[in-house]
């Protein structure tokens, strides 16, 4: 039976009977958006891309294009500012076809799994909106900078994207752009586009919120406080607790941009290497929870935690966990083994690298955010197995929350 909630949600449901608009759109884009990547590999290995002695070999193209589809943004010897115009145009265009691949094709899977009142058309018209909106406010921001209009472009794109793939330097730590534009728009964008659709008919309808939205605010909200009071405790040990007002301040603002930042942006404001010890590891967690499904974010997902933590908590009272459980703890044991898997590549192919180092760098790509300790190494052999970890981090969310959206009819929280 339907829960309440769901019941007040008037779940839209398809057209005709036989006939699923949206699923046969998400058949079609896995395909379309698997297609884009390759071609783009092979553009980029075009003179025309790259200025002279700086063309692509397949290895870097092949991580470059993957990084920026994926929304992962890991920072490269030669990122975008070094391209030509038409490879820049590509990175703007990977970086938005990300995004809306992401938040189209989980949003679709979302909104079957809660049974919500939106249409299918409506979630898609929602997702254009809000990367429009994310591209104009990137243009007005860049001008405030004397930026070029695609610099701006690729800026609001990325924020909103949880990317740090883009053209232009990011702002500082301490501006208030970074804190009053730039944090907001990766917030959002990690929430998912149902959840910014039921903001939106709460403001204007009073609609109620769904259990669904209700946990990603709740818990999205919570792990980020307490990250930040983790972090600058940690910061503050470090230091020996000798605090100056500077120290401070600046412990507070790291802290709080570092607690959204690695759930998933990746957006480069400080390398971890800059970082104390401890700091690296809970970084770790972080980037492993990541943001909310059917959002540009990656990881995860809070939501998967949530559903962890209350349904071992209903198991513990005697009472039934629900089908949600058990396809958390399922996508729990698909993430593990694939960073498992993904690790001991890595460390098989680039031996000359740090063990603790080559762990953060995979959690990274799995979980598409693009952090590392210093600017990423030249990795001939390496370079394959991040692409493979950033492309399993951004498609295996979606396809768990279609398995959910297939296979559960009482679900009041998305999982994957």
């Amino acid at each position: 039976m339907p829960s309440k909630t769901s019941e007040n949600l008037e779940y839209a449901p398809p057209l005709a009977a036989g006939h699923d608009f949206g699923k046969e759109l998400v058949n079609w884009l896995f395909p379309a958006y698997v297609t884009l990547i390759v071609a783009s590999i092979f553009l980029f290995q075009m003179r025309s891309m790259m200025a002279k002695g700086n063309a692509m070999n397949f290895d870097r193209s092949v991580l470059t294009v993957v990084n920026t589809a994926t929304l992962t943004g890991f920072q490269q010897k030669l990122g975008p500012n070094f391209f030509k115009l038409p490879a820049q145009i590509m990175i703007l265009l990977l970086t938005v076809v990300g995004s809306l691949f992401s938040l189209i094709v989980g949003g679709l899977a979302v909104r079957r799994i809660l049974r919500l009142r939106f249409t299918d058309l409506q979630i898609i018209v929602a997702a254009c909106l809000c990367e429009i909106i994310a591209l104009l406010i990137g243009a007005a921001g860049g001008a405030g900078i004397h930026l070029s209009l695609l610099g701006g472009l690729s800026q609001g794109a990325a924020a909103f994207g949880n990317s740090g793939m883009a053209l232009g330097r990011p702002f500082d730590i301490s501006a208030w752009q970074t804190h009053l534009f730039v944090l907001p728009m990766i917030f959002l964008g990690g929430l998912g586009i149902t959840v910014l659709m039921e903001l939106y008919d709460l403001v204007i309808h009073g609609h109620p919120l769904s259990n669904h939205t209700r946990t990603v605010l709740t818990w999205g909200i919570g792990i980020y406080l307490i990250s930040v009071l983790a972090l600058t405790l940690i910061q503050w040990i470090a230091a020996d607790w000798l605090l100056t007002p500077e120290r401070l301040t600046g412990s507070w603002v790291s802290s709080s941009v570092m607690a959204l930042n690695s759930r998933t942006a990746g957006i480069p404001y400080q390398y971890v290497s800059a970082f104390p010890r401890a700091m690296q590891w809970f970084v770790m967690a972080l980037m492993m929870i990541g943001a909310a499904p059917g959002g540009t974010g990656g990881g995860l997902k809070i939501t998967t935690l949530a559903v962890l933590i209350l349904g071992m908590r209903r198991l513990l009272r005697g009472e039934s966990p629900g089908r949600s459980l058990g396809i958390a703890m399922s996508w729990l044991g698909i993430y593990l083994s694939i960073l498992l898997l993904g690790l001991l590549m890595l460390l098989f192919v680039e031996p000359q690298l740090a063990g603790d180092q080559v762990l953060f760098m995979a959690i990274s790509a799995l979980s598409n955010v693009g952090l590392s300790y210093n600017q990423l190494p030249d990795m001939p052999r390496g370079s394959f197995v991040l692409a493979a970890l950033m492309l399993a981090g951004r498609m295996t969310p979606l396809l768990i929350l279609w398995w959910m959206a297939d296979s559960t009819t009482d679900a009041e929280i998305a999982v994957g």
